[in-house]
């Protein structure tokens, strides 16, 4: 892991939301590097933009938030 991606208009709250999650959580989890970057923006749009996924997405993930 050299560098977190930022994507085109991500906004530095919303980068660092993602680069802080996945640097705190990609020894803690068995899952790999672009995993962790799917989840990232997946939590980023759950907290940021409101955005509802299945249910069975949120359950993996709503400890995170």
């Amino acid at each position: 892991m050299d560098k977190i991606h930022r994507f085109d208009n991500e906004s530095n709250t919303v980068y660092n939301f993602r680069k802080n999650f996945i640097i705190n959580n990609i020894n803690k989890l068995s899952d790999d590097y672009n995993t962790m970057v799917r989840y990232s923006k997946i939590l980023a749009n759950i907290k940021f933009k409101n955005c509802s996924y299945d249910i069975n997405i949120y359950n993996k993930l709503k400890a995170y938030l």
